[in-house]
């Protein structure tokens, strides 16, 4: 148990960001196993939804903000849970569930499809998430961190301070932008190339 104070209670947010990344690994892994039991109806709602990419050749003004809310979801409910009392709790979840979530998809889609799933996957999950893994990362440390905190002032302990979280929000605002833009206008040329 001192080890856990020692590590939270320092300015950094390495320790936090591998703490985090634990669930994150664990919830793969947990994602890969479950993929092994999907039926043929999963597989036949993953062979739509990358149709669907494909058919996405242009990207009008409602595809950018459709992309711009799948690329922001996780980011911004871990920041959202940063401000509660329980999102010490809840952070790590939501990070393990993404871990699942994308891992399942693309263990899923390499089960069915074989090596047109695997090139697939790539194209669909590799270029947005080489962006938003980062984010999350970084969202879900600051989001830990001031949770922490809330519990720490709540309960009459003394409070870490929050650090330098605007700058680590402009660097994810970056790279949630480089997302959407390469989610919006590469993934489906790169799909209809498959």
């Amino acid at each position: 148990m001192k080890f856990f104070k020692k590590t939270f209670a320092r300015g950094t947010m390495f320790p936090v960001i591998a703490f985090l990344a634990l669930f994150f690994l664990v919830g793969a892994v947990l994602g890969s196993v479950f993929a092994s039991f999907i039926s043929p109806k999963v597989g036949q709602e993953l062979l739509e939804y990358s149709s669907d990419a494909v058919n996405a050749s242009m990207c009008n003004r409602g595809d950018v903000l459709l992309s711009l809310i799948s690329v922001t979801k996780y980011p911004l409910i871990i920041f959202l849970l940063g401000f509660t009392l329980y999102g010490f709790f809840t952070v790590p979840v939501v990070v393990g569930f993404k871990g699942f979530s994308l891992s399942f998809a693309i263990a899923a889609m390499v089960k069915i499809y074989g090596y047109q799933g695997l090139l697939t996957s790539a194209v669909l999950y590799f270029g947005t998430n080489f962006f938003t893994i980062p984010c999350i990362f970084i969202v879900s440390a600051m989001s830990f961190q001031t949770s922490k905190s809330l519990a720490a002032t709540f309960f009459r302990k003394s409070a870490a301070p929050a650090g330098k979280q605007f700058g680590y929000l402009m660097v994810c605002a970056v790279l949630l932008i480089a997302a959407t833009v390469f989610d919006c206008l590469f993934v489906p040329y790169l799909l209809s190339i498959i």
